[in-house]
């Protein structure tokens, strides 16, 4: 420790002799060394080693030539420096133990420690090597005054990396609390002090770590990439939309016409195999997912009228149902009645009429209905005998020679060579692949003597013709 007497009478007293007495006698000098700052300023002073006593009396005895000589005994307390004082003396917390306690009374601050606030002050240092990772929480909440507390990662003083701090938890505690994520077998250093000179006993608290919970997963809102088109359909052909979306799946899809959802149209995609004058109109679809929901217009669909009779008009091309369920589709605007066909239910004429065969699986009651369709129908289940439901696909007709299936805008067309068919006349088209029945009616378009093409038959791309399909002028 470094005694300094001054002595004045008022002016600085020079030349004096000046001893104090600890256990041994100890000389004040005011020759500018060994601890004293200044020569000949009337300020005597010494470097000693304080002797190892809680308290002690400091005798100062002091004489100068023309100066009564005076003496004075001064009681001494001993303040002990806490062990942890310094970085370099730092205490390992316990990882075994979730509580240390400690006490900051005499605690200084070291030349280029960190300070996070201004006010931290009387700090001690611990070290804490956590023996798993997650996250970690450390407070010194039970201590009786203004703590502060910070953590930090590296090597030495100098190269500390501050990891956390804290001065109050919140505005009615003084204590602190630090939480960051720490890593199994990391060393970490805790400096804990005082705020504005505060001392006193306080605990820290120092539990495992946490097992870190996953960060929540980022869920994208969708965005359709898809973009409009304008579409123009006829009556009884085939049309399918899809859309592109991005986002986080799982994604939600819901087909809207004109407004109005469309019922089970919930995939990514939607089709209908015969197309009504009433399915014209605006197709959009929206997309959903937990994120939120998008949505966008795909088609404007313009329906025009067929002028071609459906392919089943005819009950020798009636189209056939199969098995214990099912159901069929058909336009019956341009539908036709045929020579000596009954008024069905006695309310049909004028005959706009279509066909369906059935063979029954099995012996007993069926249920036949026309729930959904859109007009007052009439219906009726005949029995009839095969020869005659086959007698008109079985008429002779020209053998065709070669064809190029249909796409989704161009109709199939045929190559037959002097056909003689001409414009808008209809045919019946035997040996059909990829269709409700082996026969069809069909309008012709004539592209040349040597080619026509099938009217209405645009989209149908299973549509295929085999090595024996023949071609009969109806009309």
């Amino acid at each position: 420790m470094t005694i300094i007497a001054r002595l004045t009478s008022p002016q600085p007293v020079l030349g004096a002799s000046v001893q104090v007495t600890l256990g041994e006698n100890f000389s004040l000098l005011d020759n500018g060394f060994n601890g004293d700052e200044n020569a000949m300023d009337g300020i005597y002073s010494a470097k000693v080693f304080a002797p190892n006593f809680l308290t002690f009396d400091l005798l100062v005895t002091a004489s100068a030539s023309g100066f009564e000589p005076v003496s004075k005994s001064l009681p001494v307390k001993t303040i002990f420096r806490p062990q942890n004082d310094s970085f370099a003396q730092a205490l390992s917390l316990s990882t075994s133990k979730n509580l240390t306690t400690g006490d900051n009374s005499g605690a200084t601050v070291e030349v280029g420690e960190d300070l996070f606030s201004p006010g931290v002050s009387s700090t001690l240092w611990y070290s804490w090597r956590p023996s798993r990772a997650g996250d970690a929480t450390l407070t010194t909440f039970g201590s009786m005054f203004d703590t502060s507390l910070a953590v930090y990662q590296g090597e030495s003083l100098g190269n500390l990396q501050r990891i956390a701090a804290n001065d109050d938890f919140n505005k009615q505690q003084t204590t602190s609390k630090v939480e960051f994520n720490a890593e199994k077998d990391q060393l970490y250093w805790l400096q804990v002090g005082g705020m504005n000179g505060a001392v006193g006993p306080f605990k820290i608290h120092h539990p495992q770590p946490k097992e870190s919970k996953p960060p929540a997963p980022v869920i994208f809102p969708p965005v359709i990439t898809t973009k409009a088109q304008d579409l123009t359909k006829t009556e009884g052909e085939v049309i399918s939309l899809s859309v592109d979306a991005l986002g986080t799946p799982p994604l939600s899809y819901q087909w809207v016409l004109n407004g109005g959802k469309i019922l089970g149209a919930d995939q990514s995609s939607f089709s209908t195999s015969v197309l009504a004058l009433e399915d014209s109109g605006q197709y959009s679809v929206i997309v959903s997912n937990q994120a939120g929901m998008a949505s966008a217009d795909i088609a404007n669909l313009k329906v025009r009228p067929s002028q071609n009779p459906p392919l089943n008009d005819d009950i020798e091309n009636a189209a056939i149902l199969e098995g214990t369920r099912g159901s069929g589709i058909a336009i019956t605007r341009m539908a036709t009645g045929q020579p000596n066909e009954p008024d069905h239910a006695g309310v049909s004429n004028p005959l706009h009429s279509v066909w369906w065969k059935w063979t029954a699986p099995k012996s007993g009651t069926v249920r036949v209905s026309t729930d959904g369709s859109s007009f007052d129908t009439t219906l009726a289940a005949y029995l009839l005998n095969e020869t005659e439901d086959s007698r008109r696909s079985k008429e002779i007709g020209k053998i065709i020679t070669s064809f190029t299936p249909a796409s989704g805008s161009e109709n199939l067309s045929i190559q037959l060579p002097d056909h003689g068919f001409s414009d808008g006349q209809v045919v019946e088209i035997t040996g059909l692949l990829g269709h409700s029945s082996q026969n069809g009616k069909f309008l012709i378009n004539r592209i040349d003597a040597g080619s026509f093409s099938l009217s209405g038959t645009a989209g149908l791309s299973n549509l295929s013709l085999s090595p024996v399909s023949r071609v009969t002028p109806l009309k």
